[in-house]
């Protein structure tokens, strides 16, 4: 189980007060109970198999590009005004981003994958439901997403990641 500060996920989004919560509820479809805010985003798995990979950018000041992994991929994320951005990793084909203010997201060396789809949209009873294509630039085998505050991105590659 993911701790923070000793608390499991669920307790430590719940503890952040409405806007957080209303944030996540809206931002990945509003289709789980409170008890279990992140379960339609994150893979169903047996007890054996390890969890997916969720990882927190928390800028908590304007200008703080802060880098990390999703799996083999690294991500770098660049809020206007400070913010948190979520990475996940669905599958090893499927990422999401979202974040709680504009921000940028560049994923490296992503293209030699083969994107599929770029889409904005939500999760609803487990399944993907796109509102359209969602705009990104390519430079060189990175690409760069601006995300606005609150959307969900899903990103479908061809060709598997590895961990």
């Amino acid at each position: 189980m993911i701790q923070f500060g000793g608390k499991s996920m669920e307790e430590w989004w719940s503890s952040k007060g409405s806007k957080y919560y209303n944030f996540q509820t809206s931002c990945f479809g509003g289709v789980y109970s409170k008890s279990r805010p992140w379960r339609s985003i994150s893979p169903q798995r047996s007890q054996t198999a390890p969890a997916a990979p969720i990882v927190y950018f928390n800028a908590l000041n304007p200008g703080t590009n802060l880098t990390d992994h999703l799996w083999s991929l690294h991500v770098a994320y660049s809020p206007t005004t400070g913010g948190v951005g979520i990475g996940v990793v669905r599958s090893n084909v499927t990422l999401l981003l979202a974040t709680t203010r504009n921000a940028n997201f560049t994923i490296s060396d992503i293209t030699p994958y083969d994107i599929r789809s770029v889409q904005h949209g939500a999760y609803s009873n487990g399944l993907w439901v796109s509102t359209g294509a969602y705009r990104y630039t390519t430079s060189g085998e990175d690409i760069t997403i601006q995300l606005t505050q609150g959307t969900l991105v899903h990103i479908q590659l061809s060709n598997p990641i590895s961990k």
